[in-house]
């Protein structure tokens, strides 16, 4: 299969992307949502994602409920909440790995400032790697700046085109606030940009806006872990989140969705 039809079970016909990313119990073990994470992934589904982020263990536990919905296999890691979170990341699968496991597309961190040297060296060797299989490559692109993400949006641009410039195919990164700022970190580069969720936030609202937010800013839709699986229908957030990266949904539209 080519890297164009793997990219085309990942994004729609529109050039946008839902992604559900299930890969956090990789780092912080069984958290609320997806302490076993099939009947999230049904829900998830079931609300129209387009494709799921995932780490090796939740992915095969979960394949066969994904039907025609895109899989992204988590490939780093190698360190946990319980030792010295963040740091020490490494290539911990290949590209012949993720396929083996039916992945569609490969995922893998990307730091800019603190701590990129080796993590941007494997970033490179995953680029070239997916290139030679024909595989989609994700790049998480954060910016690092005194000990924590950044969401400044020259900081932000900056990762995203060196993520880029490394050879990934599309990048999920930081929201910046705004879709004015996002505009600046979208017009930088020259692949689709998905926005982070992060930690769960407070409503929906302001999960809706931070869609809604990248989308007018250029963005490419979302890759989105506990605000979608620890919502307390998964289902319609999903379902609320696709209205507006596909059907171009106000917030408001949206929001009707989840009542």
């Amino acid at each position: 299969m080519s890297k164009v039809a793997r990219l085309n079970k990942i994004f729609r016909s529109d050039g946008k992307a839902v992604v559900s990313v299930l890969d956090h119990a990789s780092a912080m073990g069984p958290l609320e949502g997806i302490i076993d994470p099939r009947p999230a992934v049904e829900q998830i589904v079931a609300g129209g994602v387009d494709a799921i982020a995932a780490s090796r263990g939740t992915a095969l536990h979960v394949c066969d409920l994904l039907n025609h919905v895109g899989m992204i296999l988590r490939v780093d890691g190698g360190i946990t909440a319980l030792g010295n979170f963040g740091a020490d990341m490494a290539l911990l699968y290949d590209v012949e790995d993720a396929l083996r496991c039916g992945a569609d597309g490969v995922i893998s961190m990307g730091y800019v400032g603190e701590g990129e040297g080796p993590v941007l060296r494997y970033v490179a060797q995953l680029a070239d790697e997916c290139e030679q299989w024909g595989v989609p490559f994700l790049a998480e692109m954060l910016p690092m700046v005194d000990g924590k993400r950044s969401s400044d949006a020259k900081h932000v641009a900056m990762a995203t085109r060196i993520g880029t410039e490394y050879g990934a195919d599309f990048i999920k990164t930081v929201y910046t606030g705004d879709a004015e700022s996002f505009r600046q970190v979208t017009s930088s580069t020259f692949k689709p940009v998905l926005v982070l969720g992060g930690s769960k936030m407070d409503t929906d609202t302001a999960v809706l806006e931070t869609v809604r937010g990248a989308i007018d800013g250029g963005g490419a839709g979302v890759a989105m872990g506990r605000n979608i699986w620890q919502h307390k229908n998964p289902e319609k957030m999903t379902r609320a989140i696709v209205a507006i990266v596909h059907e171009d949904a106000s917030v408001e539209q949206a929001a009707k969705l989840l009542n």
